[in-house]
């Protein structure tokens, strides 16, 4: 180095040339440091290695299990152990077991047999509905499943949190718009969207079916319903969020030959008080049931009178005998064995097989045996 180019302690070396074998702090060979694929293979055999020493033979022959079930728990299931796997959409959950779906579909049958009477009255004419579908399903599918042209109503109930809609045929609309003007109800050929008055006609019509989904709900509170506004454009109607879960109620309403849907859509959380009511009263009534099927004893039965009967078994006889020939001091001949064959009844319920005998100068019954248990009598403990 010349003396003419001093060298400043504080400058910052120049970089190494590539092909130069200067000294570095680099690792000499680049492929000692690991990328994050090295390091998933590592993972993935260290892995595999422990899954085949802790999987358990299969005595059958058939060799272990394949699949790796894993409860709610975090609990791994045992090779041999018998798991039943059920499919699962998760793009169509259902968050309602299959008891209350079906306690669900009773209650809206109900609901469209009562509805289905007082809309025939309020239009003074033969009016029918029928249940098409109920369902759960995303607000997105339930706004995708609206037909188009379409009639939709908003509407909240309170204290229910929430608003749902109603969606309802034009043609069916018109018909009922129609009838409660006093004309014939015949339907239009040519959908159309309705016009101001014909909602306006129509209204009476929704609250009638507001009040009726209201009242089905059987609980402790006291639902209102109320209109807060008629759309036409499914696409622009936000009354949730588009993941939310909905119950889906599809009708099939027939009026003087037109047939038009009627639906009524929801958010689960809406009615999951009603529903968490009547889970609980169908846990009341499970627990009265096996109340009554296990019915203990108490002291005070013990002072309770009961009668007591003996039934005799007289044989067979004709009827025309019986009608002939009985009557006041006819003596009818017994069995060899029927006094040996009595069955006790307590109560009217038969309880004891007894034989007839003399005890100490009286006619006595001897217990041979035990009817058939019968009832929750035979399941209490004194």
């Amino acid at each position: 180095m010349a003396e003419d180019d001093p060298v400043n302690p504080e400058e910052e070396p120049s970089a190494p040339d590539p092909g130069s074998s200067g000294e570095s702090n680099e690792p000499e060979d680049i492929s000692d440091i690991l990328g994050q694929s090295d390091i998933d293979s590592l993972l993935a055999q260290v892995s595999g290695d422990s899954e085949e020493a802790e999987e358990p033979e299969d005595d059958s022959g058939e060799g272990p299990r394949k699949e790796k079930i894993i409860y709610y728990d975090g609990r791994l299931a045992k090779a041999d152990e018998a798991v039943k796997v059920e499919p699962y959409d998760f793009r169509n959950p259902v968050f309602l077991g299959e008891a209350e779906m079906r306690r669900l579909r009773l209650l809206h049958e109900e609901f469209i047999h009562f509805l289905e009477a007082r809309l025939a009255l309020f239009l003074r004419m033969d009016f029918s509905l029928s249940m098409t579908k109920l369902t759960t399903v995303s607000y997105e599918q339930a706004i995708s499943e609206v037909e188009n042209p379409s009639h939709l109503v908003v509407f909240k109930s309170r204290p229910m949190p929430g608003v749902g809609f109603i969606e309802l045929s034009p043609r069916l609309g018109l018909t009922v718009a129609s009838s409660i003007l006093g004309g014939k109800g015949q339907a239009p050929r040519v959908e159309r969207y309705l016009t101001q008055i014909e909602v306006d006609l129509i209204e009476e019509f929704i609250n009638i079916l507001l009040q009726e989904w209201c009242a089905q709900w059987k609980g402790g509170e006291t639902y209102e319903p109320s209109i807060l506004s008629h759309e036409v454009m499914a696409s622009v109607l936000q009354v949730c969020e588009h993941d939310t879960i909905m119950l889906s109620l599809t009708m099939e309403a027939q009026i003087r030959g037109c047939a038009g849907r009627l639906g009524i859509c929801v958010p689960l959380f809406m009615i999951e008080e009603a529903v968490r009511h009547m889970q609980e009263q169908r846990k009341q009534e499970s627990a009265f049931n096996e109340a009554r099927s296990k019915a203990a004893w108490r002291n005070a039965y013990g002072d309770v009178q009961v009668k007591g009967e003996g039934d005799l078994q007289l044989g067979k006889a004709s009827l025309r005998e019986i009608m002939k020939s009985w009557k006041p001091g006819t003596v009818i001949q017994l069995p060899d064995d029927a006094m040996q064959s009595v069955d006790l009844s307590l109560a009217g319920i038969p309880l004891f097989r007894c034989e007839v005998g003399v005890e100490n100068g009286q006619l006595a019954l001897n217990i041979l045996e035990k009817k058939k248990k019968r009832g929750p009598l035979w399941n209490m403990k004194m």
